[in-house]
């Protein structure tokens, strides 16, 4: 049978406007958004429903701009041998840190741990085993009171602490090579940002927890947390004071992943998809959200969204504290990046 007579559906350009669901409300602007002004609104004290979701997609912009061009930066190789990412990013605080990588020195407890578990099993567990390793998050957030209960509350009152990420550095530069295009779009990435944004209507959460994550996976960095109780020894200083301590730079050298504008686009599209996922309680088909970010097929975002969680090692655990402190550090990053401009 001969099909030279069918007809076939012209080829659509991949982050094309025109391809594109239907809406006819008014498309949001990132230019419409002061951002000068809502920097100097964010603050610990702040409620994050004060941002608007527009606000927060404008913050998310910024901040990849942000990455994209302290990437760029170190390309080049034009900030000399002195350069320091990590001041770069966290600013003059960086001597605040403290050990939480995976390669700190073995406790006590952990120790014992093994000679314990060596002796119930009744097997020759090696010294230099990482067995414990599956349990020294569990050790460091325990809770001064020991409690085996995770409220609401005293989850709330945990202070948010950055730590060294899991994956390892060369391993997550070849995860990244995963989201990169093999041409630049014909769309602007701000463009593509506000067409998400048009169509499937992300809340403010969303915005900021990928904010959170794109920085995170940037400087291959978690989130982990410091338990906090009314009666811990605070230096005189209230819980809601103390609560308000920025998280200090994570213990030893820091490094930064690629970060432009070949991989910025299946990143975007990635993480606010993944975020969604995580913080909103309804989400659209990934059929729909395919045409709004103009990909082929579901099996190509599915790829994208595991090879995400990967880069992430998933630590994806988001809470207001979590994000209200990573408002003022992307304030502080911004400061921070001026010097570079």
């Amino acid at each position: 049978m001969s099909v030279s007579g069918i007809p076939l559906n012209p080829q659509q350009a991949t982050f094309s406007a025109d391809n594109a669901p239907r809406n006819t409300k008014v498309q949001e602007r990132i230019r419409s958004v002061n951002l000068d002004a809502v920097f100097d609104r964010i603050s610990l004290d702040m409620d994050i429903n004060e941002i608007s979701p527009i606000e927060a997609l404008a913050l998310l912009f910024k901040s990849i701009q942000n990455l994209q061009r302290l990437y760029s930066l170190i390309k080049q190789g034009n900030l000399g041998e002195a350069f320091d990412v990590k001041r770069a990013v966290f600013g003059d605080d960086v001597s605040m840190g403290r050990e939480l990588n995976p390669k700190r020195r073995r406790s006590s407890q952990s120790a014992e741990m093994l000679r314990n578990l060596s002796s119930e099993l009744e097997l020759p567990i090696r010294k230099s085993s990482r067995i414990e390793s599956n349990f020294e998050d569990l050790e460091e957030e325990t809770f001064a009171d020991d409690s085996s209960v995770l409220t609401t509350s005293s989850f709330n009152s945990r202070i948010p602490s950055y730590c060294r990420s899991d994956v390892d550095f060369d391993l997550s530069c070849k995860l990244i090579k995963r989201f990169y295009l093999k041409t630049p779009p014909s769309l602007s990435l701000e463009a593509y940002m506000e067409r998400i944004n048009h169509y499937s209507k992300p809340g403010t959460a969303v915005y900021l927890s990928s904010s959170l994550y794109l920085f995170n996976v940037a400087f291959g960095l978690k989130t982990t947390f410091v338990g906090l109780e009314e009666n811990t020894n605070t230096n005189g200083k209230g819980l809601a004071e103390v609560r308000k301590v920025l998280p200090a730079a994570p213990y030893g050298t820091i490094q930064m992943i690629p970060f432009e504008d070949l991989n910025a686009f299946r990143l975007v599209l990635t993480v606010i998809r993944t975020a969604s996922k995580l913080v909103e309680d309804k989400n659209y088909k990934q059929s729909y959200y395919c045409k709004i970010c103009g990909l082929q097929d579901q099996d190509e975002l599915f790829r994208l969204e595991m090879g995400f969680l990967f880069l992430i090692n998933f630590n994806l655990m988001v809470n207001e504290n979590i994000l209200l402190r990573h408002l003022v550090r992307m304030k502080s990053f911004n400061e921070n990046m001026k010097r570079y401009t």
